[in-house]
């Protein structure tokens, strides 16, 4: 019988994933999953030696741009935990960089995404996080940044 190693961080939000995940490839598949919740810097170890069939990851771009979310799983970079490699998909990156256009860039950008999630399957997105943020009527000048979050720079109450 074939057992999934699923790494994932200790953390409560991650951790409920992982179990459901578990869950529902035992249930439905009959994958028996190996739940290895870690607390982060074990994570981390596991991750660089690639010591696991699966795992949770997570992380916010810099700026909302496809090359921020993408740019970790080219070859030369120093995020790419997965040891991932595919020259095609490092062309486009590249391509999408270089593209003065932005119908150039979107296309180059959604080729290489086609690459890490439909032709060599390596990624899936679960989830996306949403935050709430509640405000005074008595607060003024709050702002959000593209990412949804304030910008408390010129706030008055």
């Amino acid at each position: 019988k074939f057992t999934l190693r699923l790494l994932t961080e200790i953390l409560e939000q991650f951790y409920s994933i992982g179990n459901k995940i578990q869950t529902q490839l035992q249930k439905n598949l009959g994958i028996n999953v190996e739940l290895a919740a870690l607390q982060n810097q074990e994570y981390t170890t596991y991750m660089n030696l690639g010591d696991y069939n699966a795992t949770l990851l997570s992380w916010t771009a810099k700026v909302l741009s496809p090359q921020d979310f993408l740019l970790p799983y080219s070859g030369d970079a120093s995020q790419n935990r997965m040891h991932f490699e595919n020259p095609f998909f490092d062309q486009w990156i590249y391509e999408g960089m270089k593209a003065s256009s932005h119908t150039d860039r979107s296309n180059a950008y959604y080729q290489a995404q086609k690459v890490v999630c439909v032709d060599e399957a390596i990624m899936t997105p679960l989830f996306t996080e949403l935050r709430g943020v509640l405000v005074s009527p008595k607060v003024q000048n709050i702002y959000f940044n593209h990412m949804g979050i304030p910008i408390l720079k010129d706030v008055r109450l």
